[in-house]
């Protein structure tokens, strides 16, 4: 029970102090006056305390108590600065009261104040953990003793308070999922939690101390300093994502923010990064991008522009794509502002779309142009889709532009080369048929030729049909290669070699008012390709040129090795990646407008004048590269000129060098037996006849079956079987195993208007297989006999 100045709260202890105003002690460091809990069962003994802590400059608020039940209810009523305790009371002692102190506050200084008391009870008493022990003799002592453990109990509990604090903050840290590290300013490490541990590799044992400079890529550093530099300069960094090293040495994707951790006086004394692993969400984001390449392999790129709308279906906010994009800033897309970068022609159907899955809720898709901030229009493939709460009510709208230009330009690339097919296969066709009756008139014109006298008046009219059957065969030889049926003979090239053996023809084919250049590479790859179709190329290539400088000019032919990469090849859907060599022609003539440039290549497509031309002939070019794995492409400016550039595919050098080794052109007349199979009758009489006049001995068959049959029921040997390809029943190939059996000698000489069959393979001669292409004269076919008999 309490007996004096007994205090309810703080206040009211401050009200019951009895120091003046001049020698208060200053209020305690949470502004409450010092307050004193005194355990003294005598009122004098407390006057006598209270008197010296006085003269010690102390004036506290006080409760003075007698009994342990008296101690227990001060102690829960209030906070207490200190306790001042006697050792001896009636019944009730300083040993119990330090036990109902302790239990109540561990911090709590507990003095013991005495009159006389053996030194082993006081030694009991500090061991018990009293703060002093001060004789009554020696009061002087109390008020610097209070003093003193007022403040260290302080001190303990700020410091207990802190500890807690740091370990209430350390729990969060390693609790979090996110890496949390420390550093100082050099960058060496402070603190290192468990997520860090989990996402680098590194234990906090092996990463406290180092600098940081181990988790930062090379290609990161530069990154690095520039945020230092900016929190240095006060500026925030925030979130940003970036790459950092694991242990094993892979890049983890990561999202950070960086903060300064700055001391009592606001300089920064350090750095606080927090890291957050996005390696599964930038494995999703690949994955959706690896998707939309699988479903628009056409498409190297896609630009998306991520907009969002209230239910109302009007912007109402920024759009920060939408404006990098368009250039409109958000006054101006407000509303239906939008459609305002819409192309004219697509704003009603757009916004008609739009107003109907506004009004329906339902998903949004239009195709469209849009206007980019540089003025050009893009298109634009659209979706939206309505945002539902769970009980269904619409909450607004996300959409996405996806910018499918390059797509749509890339669909019309294939919708040209799909045509330039189908055009290619009826001209093939066609090719095929002319070619057996050109056999027969040029053949038979021909023959006409050698035997008329120069005199002969029916001369000259024969001689007008021999030339327009031979410009008709280089008609159906043009046919052939844009469709790319032509045979082919390929062979390593030098392309230099070629370019420079047909300088001197081109040079008579543009005339002397344009200038020819030619600029070979040294140390070019070697190409497969047939060395007359290229001189063809070339030619071709040439005379466009000449044509589109009127008034003369500069040709430039030039030679080099390139890489095409994935990109050119998935922006050119008929180009494949890999090294190439380049030939580029060149001049310096009209050019082509855009509309000319789409169609240059399609057959029987020309801006020359009626007669000027049958536009074969740059379709005939890119046949020719098509057919020999190769990739053309055209750059053209009107006014400025044009370059068609020809990528041929590199090809490893024969072991014996790449030079042609010709034989020497051999008599054409001979005696051995030739059996010849042919069902187009004209073609086999005409066959047989120059056979018959080169001294030949001939047998001859309409089909396969025939052909066996006359064969078997000849006794002689069989030097050499002149078959078609492609014949009724069984084909020519099939007509010269059976022949072999009985006539193990007999060479086989394949003729045929069609290229695509079992002996040709996709245009290109088999090895060892000797093949005449129709139309041929009979020169040709003469030679070729003799050529194919002399190499048995």
């Amino acid at each position: 029970m309490s007996h004096d100045r007994a205090l309810p709260n703080p206040e009211a202890l401050a009200l019951q102090s009895t120091a003046t105003a001049d020698n208060r002690h200053p209020p305690t460091a949470d502004g409450r006056p010092l307050g004193l809990l005194l355990v003294k069962d005598s009122a004098d003994d407390t006057e006598l305390l209270l008197l010296a802590l006085g003269r010690g400059g102390l004036d506290p608020a006080y409760e003075r108590v007698e009994s342990a039940d008296g101690l227990r209810g001060a102690l829960a009523a209030r906070p207490w600065d200190a306790v001042i305790s006697d050792y001896d009371l009636c019944g009730f002692g300083a040993p119990a009261a330090l036990a109902i102190v302790r239990a109540a506050d561990p911090d709590l200084p507990f003095i013991v104040v005495s009159g006389a008391v053996g030194e082993d009870a006081a030694v009991e008493m500090m061991r018990a953990s009293a703060n002093d022990y001060i004789l009554k003799r020696d009061l002087t002592r109390l008020a610097p003793t209070v003093e003193r453990e007022v403040r260290e109990a302080g001190n303990r509990r700020a410091r207990r308070a802190a500890d807690r604090a740091a370990a209430h903050l350390a729990a969060v840290v390693e609790s979090s999922d996110d890496a949390i590290v420390s550093k100082t300013l050099a960058g060496v490490i402070n603190s290192w939690n468990r997520a860090a541990e989990r996402l680098y590799g590194w234990t906090a044992a092996e990463a406290v101390g180092r600098n940081v400079s181990f988790l930062i890529p090379p290609d990161k550093s530069a990154e690095w300093a520039r945020n230092m530099g900016r929190l240095q300069a006060d500026e925030p960094v925030g979130y940003f994502e970036t790459v950092r090293l694991h242990r094993d040495g892979h890049r983890i994707d990561v999202a950070l923010t960086m903060s300064a951790i700055r001391g009592p006086d606001g300089r920064m004394v350090g750095l606080s990064k927090t890291a957050r692993d996005i390696r599964d969400r930038k494995r999703a984001e690949e994955a959706l991008r690896a998707m939309a390449e699988r479903y628009q392999t056409l498409v190297a790129a896609t630009a998306e522009i991520v907009w969002d709308s209230p239910p109302s279906g009007a912007f109402d906010s920024d759009q920060p794509g939408w404006t990098t994009f368009t250039g409109q800033t958000r006054d101006q897309h407000q509303g239906m502002g939008w459609l305002d970068v819409v192309h004219p022609d697509d704003r009603e159907k757009s916004g008609r779309a739009w107003a109907a899955a506004v009004a329906g809720r339902s998903v949004y898709r239009v195709e469209h142009r849009l206007r980019r901030a540089d003025g050009a229009y893009r298109h634009m493939s659209v979706r939206a889709i309505p945002i539902l709460s769970a009980g269904g009510d619409l909450k607004g709208w996300v959409g996405v532009h996806t910018d499918v230009t390059e797509r749509k330009a890339l669909e019309e690339q294939l919708r040209q080369v799909q045509k330039m097919e189908a055009v290619g296969q009826l001209a093939g066709g066609v090719a095929h048929d002319f070619n057996n009756l050109l056999t027969i008139i040029n053949g038979y014109s021909y023959l006409l030729l050698q035997n008329l006298p120069a005199t002969d008046p029916s001369r000259e009219l024969i001689a007008e049909i021999f030339k327009a059957g031979e410009r008709s065969a280089g008609l159906t030889r043009q046919l052939l290669a844009f469709s790319r049926q032509q045979v082919l003979a390929p062979r390593v090239l030098e392309l230099n070699d070629v370019v420079t053996d047909t300088g001197s023809m081109l040079r008579r084919l543009i005339g002397e008012g344009v200038r020819l250049t030619v600029v070979p590479a040294a140390g070019l790859w070697p190409v497969r390709a047939d060395p007359g179709q290229i001189e063809q190329v070339l030619m071709n290539l040439a005379v466009n040129a000449r044509d589109a400088m009127p008034q003369g000019g500069k040709l430039t032919i030039e030679t080099r090795n390139v890489e095409l990469d994935e990109a050119y090849a998935r922006s050119h859907p008929d180009a494949r990646p890999g090294p190439h060599v380049l030939v580029a022609v060149s001049d310096t003539g009209t050019g082509m407008p855009p509309e000319v440039l789409r169609r240059v290549f399609e057959p029987f497509f020309t801006t020359k004048g009626v007669g000027k031309g049958t536009g074969l002939g740059l379709a005939t070019v890119h046949g020719i590269v098509k057919q020999s794995g190769g990739h053309i492409a055209v750059y053209s400016e009107a006014g400025v000129g044009t370059t068609f550039k020809v990528y041929l595919p590199r090809t490893d050098p024969p072991p014996g060098g790449s030079k042609i080794v010709r034989a020497p052109a051999v008599a054409a007349q001979g005696t051995e037996t030739i059996l010849v199979v042919e069902d187009e009758d004209g073609v086999r009489a005409l066959t047989c006849h120059v056979l018959v006049g080169c001294g030949y001995l001939v047998l001859e068959a309409g089909d396969a079956v025939e052909a066996a049959r006359v064969a078997t029921g000849h006794s002689g040997p069989i030097h050499l079987l002149i078959t078609d390809v492609v014949l009724p029943g069984a084909g020519g190939r099939a007509a010269a195993e059976v022949i072999a059996t009985g006539h193990p000698e007999v060479q086989v000489l394949f003729v045929s208007g069609y290229t695509d069959d079992a002996v040709i393979r996709h245009g290109v001669l088999a090895e060892g297989v000797n093949f005449l292409q129709k139309p041929f004269s009979p020169a040709a076919l003469s030679f070729k006999v003799r050529e194919v008999l002399d190499r048995r």
